[in-house]
């Protein structure tokens, strides 16, 4: 749910919510008008902003892919009681939630689409219907290149903990056993991703951080499908050399995932 607003002091409101309960999302991404935070099992995106200015900067997310799914662009006026609807994604008597908007210009995309669509369908209560089911098959079907490897294996570090967490180890394992996945992490980190799914779905049920347990054992299965690039367990200069950041850094805990590197080296 997305909620835009101008507010007198965007830092009070803050730390309004937290103090009220509010479980941040990092967002390292985003700039620092927008907050991300979970509360009573919902996600909420708070904005300082103006509504002109969010509809436009969603205009041009979609033009970059971010934005695949028709209901993306839903917009509830509750001043007016208007409900904006430009690409139609409650026009029928029956809607069905997940109508793609554009195609996937490529199988990281198609992935990045699919692992929305979950979460969305989670966090907001939607079925996970329409264009959804027939995109998860072929994103996850795709073997991808060598030289798209890394980004894939940059999602599942820093998404495959929350699907374990909360869209449960049906659609884990799913992930875990996908041609697209299980490629990536061979040729990316040289990890029998299958393997190594086998050896943290014997524990998670007994590790109060999945994050952090999800990643010890993925160290542990560097090499074990190839060469791996990464010295000594060192997750955290895979991601620094690829330009991408952990976005929950403490998983890693205090040794920086095993290497050298301190989050300040990522900042």
């Amino acid at each position: 749910m997305n909620i835009i607003g101008r507010f007198d002091s965007f830092t009070r409101t803050k730390r309004s919510l937290f103090a009220f309960g509010a479980e941040p999302v990092s967002t390292p991404e985003m700039p620092t008008s927008f907050i991300k935070f979970r509360y009573a099992g919902q996600v909420y995106n708070v904005v300082d902003g103006e509504l002109d200015s969010f509809c436009q900067s969603a205009f041009f997310s979609a033009r970059q892919h971010r934005l695949p799914f028709a209901h993306g662009f839903l917009l509830y006026d509750p001043r007016r009681r208007e409900l904006h609807d430009p690409c139609e994604a409650v026009a029928t008597v029956n809607p069905t939630p997940f109508k793609l908007i554009a195609q996937p210009p490529t199988p990281v995309d198609a992935f990045d689409w699919v692992l929305s669509g979950w979460f969305e369908s989670r966090f907001l209560g939607l079925k996970a219907s329409g264009d959804l089911p027939a995109l998860e098959v072929a994103a996850l079907d795709c073997e991808e290149g060598t030289q798209q490897a890394r980004f894939v294996v940059e999602r599942v570090m820093n998404y495959f903990p929350e699907i374990v967490d909360h869209l449960g180890q049906d659609v884990a394992r799913r992930v875990a056993g996908s041609k697209l996945v299980c490629q990536a992490m061979r040729e990316g980190l040289g990890v029998d991703f299958q393997r190594a799914y086998a050896a943290f779905e014997s524990g998670v049920s007994r590790e109060a951080n999945s994050g952090a347990r999800f990643i010890a054992v993925l160290r542990n299965h560097l090499g074990t499908a190839g060469q791996s690039p990464v010295e000594d367990g060192d997750l955290y200069r895979f991601m620094a050399q690829n330009n991408f950041a952990f976005r929950r850094p403490e998983w890693l805990g205090p040794n920086g995932g095993g290497g050298s590197f301190s989050a300040a080296a990522l900042a």
